[in-house]
């Protein structure tokens, strides 16, 4: 009778414990902002087609700066605020970089996590075409779970350009004054 009693709450405690977990996270997208725009381009990753198209295979082009941010949902995590997920993304099969998607809502019984981050795509200025592969993680009491593209990543391709330094034009203003001057001080002094 003790053995059962102590079975009993052993499995509660674990059931418990087990309802606290994230056991499932999808419904994801990525997004991009690139060359400085402000505004976000959305891709479906796992998410059913409602927003945009899709990140696989997407020739981002010639870019010389790359904001990669992410949004997914998790079902079965209480405690969602202080568990984020992660949108994780590698180079041309290089260590993974990972970029923390934070809590924003509670909905439908679903927590909801979004973020981003700024890649450095200028390393990779060669001319030649790179893959990003990116892919969604999430700490759960029974390991980490993913998103992915079974079996494999959401893969993108793009080509880095160096960003080169263009002046501004109050910056070629002040360059021309001091030219001038210059010019000016020579003939004051024959």
């Amino acid at each position: 009778m003790k053995r059962l009693a102590v079975f009993a709450v052993a499995a509660v405690l674990a059931a418990s414990a087990f309802a606290q977990n994230a056991s499932w996270i999808g419904n994801s997208y990525i997004t991009t902002k690139i060359d400085g725009a402000t505004d976000a381009t959305w891709y479906d990753a796992g998410a059913t087609g409602q927003q945009a198209g899709a990140f696989l295979g997407k020739d981002l082009g010639t870019i010389s700066s790359l904001v990669l941010g992410g949004q997914i949902q998790s079902y079965g995590d209480q405690d969602g605020a202080n568990n984020p997920a992660f949108l994780n993304y590698d180079i041309d099969n290089g260590a993974a970089t990972q970029i923390q998607l934070d809590w924003f809502q509670y909905e439908n019984n679903n927590n909801w996590f979004q973020g981003e981050g700024s890649v450095p795509v200028a390393n990779y200025a060669d001319g030649e075409s790179h893959d990003l592969k990116v892919y969604f993680s999430k700490p759960s009491g029974d390991g980490t779970i993913y998103e992915t593209n079974d079996p494999h990543d959401y893969v993108a391709t793009f080509k880095a350009e160096s960003a080169s330094a263009v002046p501004e034009p109050a910056t070629m203003s002040l360059l021309g004054l001091g030219a001038l001057a210059m010019v000016l001080r020579r003939k004051l002094r024959k």
